[in-house]
């Protein structure tokens, strides 16, 4: 998915994100009470040829920050999925109170893109049914073009990243045990700048892991533990993430 700004060729569809107290009728509609209500969708399908319209509601002006504007492209993205639309734009015009320009600030582009992404995320690889695509392009319009290829390259790598953990939390655990995770893990981190440790087997009862050994033994899988270390900047404070699977 490309994310653009300016003016061009006409989208399949035009959003139009709206909070609670917005005015106006965007494109000569008349926004009816709660269509601005957070998380609130609604559409208006073009007639002969016009364009169809999507108000999404962004919720109080006064608490809006971007976790609403990632609830917003994350609706905005299933119904357009849904739709099998290839392309939409962006009417910015209740948000340009807010950030006060007519262009997005970077950090409402990540946002637009992580949540449209984490949106239309679905885990279909045991399901036979039509897989439906994402759109083509999304354009933030605007009067002067501006390039958002660094913050949606950043919105995509956070959905990308959450998208794996739901695929591990979705897997079928025949399918995804201790054995394999680790070759999974292997596979996503190679060639990165990480340091992985597998501990398995004698190190785990060396170390002590006897919890993990406990509830291990129940299955015929033996248990593993992955150690992911990150080389990043070194002046930054220390962060460590941990997290469990189960075991079949």
């Amino acid at each position: 998915m490309e994310l653009i700004s300016g003016t061009g060729q006409p989208a399949d569809v035009t959003i139009y994100p709206v909070f609670e107290d917005s005015e106006g009728e965007p494109a000569g509609l008349t926004l009816r009470e709660g269509m601005g209500g957070r998380g609130a969708v609604h559409w208006f399908y073009g007639r002969h040829g016009e364009q169809d319209i999507l108000v999404v509601g962004l919720g109080s002006r006064d608490k809006f920050g971007m976790e609403a504007l990632r609830e917003a492209a994350g609706g905005a993205g299933r119904e357009i999925r849904k739709a099998s639309l290839r392309t939409a734009s962006i009417d910015g015009t209740a948000l340009r109170d807010i950030f006060g320009e007519v262009e997005w600030p970077e950090q409402a582009a990540v946002a637009w893109v992580e949540g449209w992404l984490l949106g239309t995320y679905v885990f279909d690889k045991y399901t036979s049914r039509y897989k439906k695509g994402q759109v083509d392009w999304i354009r933030i319009e605007s009067d002067a073009e501006r390039s958002y290829a660094e913050a949606a390259w950043l919105g995509r790598a956070r959905a990308e990243a959450v998208a794996l953990a739901r695929d591990l939390c979705n897997e079928a655990p025949n399918d995804l045990h201790p054995a394999s995770f680790v070759q999974r893990i292997k596979m996503v981190f190679a060639g990165r700048n990480v340091k992985l440790h597998v501990y398995q087997g004698e190190e785990l009862k060396q170390r002590q892991m006897n919890g993990l050994l406990a509830v291990g033994s129940g299955s015929k899988h033996p248990p593993a533990m992955v150690e992911i270390e990150y080389f990043g900047d070194s002046n930054a404070p220390h962060l460590a993430l941990i997290g469990k699977g189960s075991h079949v």
